[in-house]
């Protein structure tokens, strides 16, 4: 892929905010998938029957959760520092119920692995089963298994589908871009080459606009199911 000339005037589209979070997200994913790479490294050299590998699969497992609580210490300051900051609310509203408000930990741990594994709404989900949706009732006991093995540590989650680094990443700027002058395909990937965490040093526009007009839709109907 030929490199692109440099852009800059992107960065006057995003609010201040966006630069400190998305570099803590980048230094997050990026040791996040450090971290997994010597995990699988390390199991691999040992049998299936080893009792060594509990140990190596609980030693990523520790490291993995003191880098998340580094990386949300950090997100702290910057939530001190921007205390009121204007965002745009479609981006993250699949963490919240009806009250928009804070729900305890557990409780968004719940709507986020919903949202990883179905890309809807806990809450949909909810109502459709309420009304006795039998794929409504799959997608749900799904989910509560998936959080369960985790909470429980009860063995592997199978792997969310999609590209998750990169969608999270465009979540970070449809929460941040001004509305009235959203980023191009060629500035959105502009700010990936400097701020996503995959570890890619040129990303596709093309790809890139496919992928956020789709996250963006998905967005808008979980708002639209609080």
């Amino acid at each position: 892929m030929a490199r692109r000339k440099p852009l800059t005037e992107w960065r006057t589209k995003l609010h201040p905010a966006f630069f400190e979070v998305s570099e803590i997200n980048k230094r997050f994913e990026l040791e996040h998938a450090r971290l997994e790479r010597k995990c699988a490294a390390d199991l691999k050299q040992l049998r299936k029957d080893d009792s060594r590998r509990v140990e190596r699969a609980s030693r990523f497992k520790e490291g993995d959760q003191r880098l998340l609580e580094r990386c949300e210490k950090q997100l702290d300051l910057v939530q001190q520092r921007y205390p009121n900051i204007s965002h745009n609310p479609v981006a993250y509203s699949y963490l919240y119920g009806a009250s928009e408000e804070p729900e305890p930990g557990e409780s968004t741990f719940v709507r986020f692995v919903h949202w990883l594994r179905h890309r809807e709404h806990l809450d949909a989900a909810g109502m459709q089963d309420a009304q006795g949706s039998l794929p409504a009732y799959h997608r749900l006991t799904r989910t509560f298994e998936d959080v369960r093995r985790v909470l429980q540590r009860l063995g592997l989650v199978k792997p969310f589908k999609g590209d998750i680094v990169h969608r999270q990443f465009l979540e970070l700027i449809i929460c941040y871009e001004n509305p009235q002058t959203p980023l191009t395909a060629d500035e959105r990937a502009a700010c990936a080459d400097a701020y996503c965490g995959c570890g890619r040093k040129i990303h596709d526009a093309d790809a890139l606009k496919k992928q956020y007009a789709r996250l963006k839709r998905e967005l808008k109907a979980a708002y639209r199911a609080q």
